[in-house]
């Protein structure tokens, strides 16, 4: 990826996990708006993983209601930043944990939630299917 946008990173502590999503959402909210205001055609990519991260964005629709963001979920993509190599439809899928905790809420357009090609599974390696990913879906999206 080539790009001049810079990217920041920042650590946040939380007493507990309970706290995480008021400290994450309001990042979303700003990064969203930061892709979003200068285009009417921009779209936001956010890059989601498993673990306990679908648990947090459980009440992100709710807290864009909250900030008085009008979300406008038709301009996001959604792209893994890690995935186990199972169909989206078994429990160790992050896809699917992040499609129950949180894209069942939303009206983002499936075209736009980026997963791994599935029909890959049986037949090639796991840096096979990556490159896929990323031929198919980061490069595209990030260039």
């Amino acid at each position: 990826m080539q790009s001049n946008d810079e990217y920041h990173a920042k650590l946040l502590l939380n007493p507990t996990k309970g706290f995480i999503p008021n400290s994450l959402h309001p990042l979303i909210h700003k990064s969203f708006l930061n892709a979003v205001n200068n285009s009417p055609t921009a779209t936001f990519t956010i890059a989601l993983s498993g673990g306990s991260l679908p648990s947090f964005l459980s009440t992100l629709p709710e807290s864009f209601i909250e900030a008085k963001i009008d979300p406008q979920w038709n301009r996001w993509h959604i792209i893994l930043a890690d995935e186990r190599l199972v169909p989206s439809t078994d429990k160790d899928s992050n896809l699917r944990a992040i499609r129950e905790a949180f894209l069942h809420k939303v009206p983002i357009p499936s075209s736009q939630i980026h997963g791994i090609d599935e029909s890959m599974l049986s037949t090639s390696s796991s840096a096979e299917i990556a490159a896929e990913y990323q031929a198919r879906v980061i490069d595209p999206l990030m260039s």
